[in-house]
C-alpha cells in the first residue's frame, strides 16, 4: 500500500535534462497539508463484549497486528486483551475473569522476546502473561499499582515500577522471563527529606548507554520529583529535581523518550495546562514547551519521535472541540507546540475523548492511538492518523538521473511509469544506495519520459 495521499501531481521538467529524457515526478502533497486526516478505526460500546474504556496504547506486535487491553468490558466487564488488524477487525484474546481476580488491565500489552504478552491490572495489581495460543496466566505480583507500562531490557527481564501506596513511596521489580520470579531492586520511602524521590509516576526506559531511566512524581531536592538513572546492576542515583516556579515543569509523569539528539523528554504538570520537559544526558533540566488549553491540557503518557524528526504525544483534556476530549499533538525541534487533533467526544469531525496513552509509529508511517471514552458508540476508540511521506527529489549529472529522499523513511523503494492514464507502474532496476542523509537511488538518463514516485 501506498504510504502517501495523493492530491495534486505535477510534472517538472528540469532545464539541465537532456532533450531525450523528460522527468516526471510526481509531487506528492499530504492530506494533512490541507487538512488533517483522522479516521476512527474502531470504536468500542459501553459493556461491549469486545472491551470497553481501552486505558493502554497499542502496539504493533511482530506479526504485524495491533494489541492492546481495555479496562472495562469483555464477558464479566473486568476488561479485555485484543488483536486489531491494520484494516480494524478485533479480535477478543482475552476476557478477564473475577474468579481469579484477574481485573482491570491499567498497562497496554509488552511483546517479549519470548513471544508472549504481557499487562499489569490494577484489581490486585498483577502482572499477566498471555501466550501466542491465548492461554493467560498470571506472570508476577508487584503488589501496589503499576506506575506505567512495561518493559524488556536487553538482559530480558521485565522491569516494572510500582508506585506504592500510603505506607510506601513505591518499587521497582524485575521480572526473570519464562518463570517470573521477582526481584526487588529499589524500596524508595520517605525519609531522608524525600530526596531520592518517591511515587514513580511512570514506566522505564533503557536509553543508549544501557542503563535505564525513569520519574517520580514527588520528592527530590525541589520537591516536585526528580529524573532517576538505574544501572542493570541496580545502583541508583537521582539525575535531577523539577521545582516550583512560574511556568517550570513540575510533578512529572510518563515514559521518558530518549531521542536521536541524545537527550531526554518527558511531560509534567505545571504551567497550568501541563508541560514538556528536556533532559541533558548529564542531567540539566529545561522547561521545553507549555501547553495552554488550546493545544490540550494535561499530558498523561510519554511522547514518541516520529520518522519525520518530530514529537508527538497526547494530552487527556482540552483542545479546541470539547472540555473533556483532549488532543494529539506535534512538538518540533524547536519547541513549536501545535494541536494536530482536538477530539470532539460522540460526534464532530474527530470522535473520541480522554486518550490516556500515548501513541505508536506503525509501519506503515501512520500514527496510532486510543481515546478511552467517547467515540462514535460511546465506549472509546482506536484512531489513526495519516503521516506524510517522504519527499521525492532528483538531479540529473553525467548522464545519470539521481532520485534521493531522506533516510529516516526506509523500506521505500522507487517506482516508474510512462503514463498515469491507466498508470503502469514498475519497480526500478536501481537499488537505494545511502549517502550520508539521503537514500539514493541512479538511472539511465537515456530513457522515455516517465514519471517516479516512492512507493512502501
Amino acid at each position: 500500500m501506498d504510504n502517501v495521499k495523493l492530491k495534486r501531481a505535477m510534472t517538472i521538467r528540469p532545464r539541465t535534462c537532456p532533450a531525450a529524457l523528460a522527468i516526471l515526478l510526481l509531487v506528492w502533497i499530504p492530506a494533512w497539508a490541507l487538512s488533517q486526516v483522522f479516521q476512527e478505526i474502531y470504536s468500542f460500546s459501553p459493556l461491549g463484549l469486545d472491551g470497553d474504556s481501552p486505558h493502554g496504547g497499542l502496539i504493533q506486535a511482530k506479526d504485524g497486528g495491533f494489541y492492546g487491553t481495555t479496562f472495562y468490558g469483555g464477558t464479566w466487564d473486568y476488561g479485555t486483551l485484543f488483536k486489531m488488524t491494520p484494516s480494524g477487525q478485533i479480535t477478543t484474546l482475552a476476557s478477564l475473569d473475577a474468579t481469579n481476580s484477574d481485573q482491570h488491565p491499567i498497562t497496554g500489552l509488552l511483546q517479549a522476546s519470548d513471544g508472549n504478552f504481557y499487562c499489569a491490572t490494577v484489581a490486585p495489581s498483577r502482572i499477566l502473561r498471555l501466550a501466542p495460543n491465548g492461554a493467560l496466566s498470571v506472570f508476577g505480583e508487584p503488589g501496589g499499582t503499576v506506575a506505567g507500562d512495561l518493559v524488556q531490557g536487553t538482559d530480558g527481564y521485565i522491569y516494572v515500577a510500582d508506585a506504592g501506596d500510603d505506607y510506601n513511596g513505591g518499587f521497582i521489580f524485575r521480572f526473570a522471563p519464562g518463570n517470573g520470579v521477582g526481584e526487588l531492586l529499589i524500596q524508595f520511602n520517605y525519609n531522608s527529606n524525600y530526596l531520592s524521590g518517591y511515587r514513580p509516576s511512570g514506566g522505564l526506559m533503557q536509553a543508549a548507554d544501557n542503563n535505564f531511566y525513569g520519574v517520580t512524581g514527588a520528592g527530590g531536592a525541589g520537591g516536585y520529583g526528580v529524573v532517576y538513572k538505574l544501572t542493570p546492576s541496580g545502583a541508583y542515583s537521582v539525575m535531577c529535581s523539577f521545582s516550583q516556579g512560574s511556568g517550570n515543569a513540575v510533578n512529572p509523569y510518563g515514559r521518558l523518550l530518549q531521542a536521536s539528539d541524545g537527550n531526554f523528554y518527558g511531560v509534567a504538570g505545571g504551567y497550568v495546562a501541563g508541560t514538556i520537559f528536556k533532559m541533558t544526558p548529564d542531567g540539566r533540566l529545561t522547561t521545553f514547551a507549555r501547553f495552554n488549553g488550546a493545544n490540550g491540557q494535561t499530558p498523561t503518557d510519554g511522547l514518541i519521535e516520529a520518522n519525520d524528526g518530530k514529537f508527538y504525544g497526547t494530552t487527556t483534556y482540552y483542545g479546541s472541540n470539547y472540555v473533556n476530549g483532549g488532543t494529539v499533538f506535534r512538538l518540533t525541534a524547536d519547541g513549536i507546540l501545535t494541536a494536530l487533533v482536538s477530539f470532539s467526544g460522540s460526534r464532530g469531525p474527530f470522535p473520541g475523548a480522554t486518550p490516556y496513552a500515548g501513541l505508536v509509529q506503525g509501519s506503515d508511517g501512520n500514527l496510532y492511538g486510543t481515546c478511552g471514552t467517547e467515540g462514535t458508540r460511546g465506549g472509546g476508540t482506536i484512531f489513526r492518523i495519516i503521516m506524510p511521506g517522504p519527499l521525492l527529489s532528483f538531479s540529473n549529472a553525467a548522464g545519470e538521473v539521481l532520485l534521493s529522499w531522506p533516510t529516516n523513511y526506509a523500506g521505500y523503494i522507487v517506482q516508474s511509469a510512462t503514463s498515469l492514464q491507466p498508470p503502469n507502474w514498475v519497480d526500478s532496476s536501481g537499488s537505494p544506495v545511502v549517502a550520508g542523509s539521503e537514500f539514493r537511488v541512479s538511472l539511465p538518463a537515456a530513457q522515455p519520459s516517465r514519471f517516479f514516485r516512492l512507493k512502501r
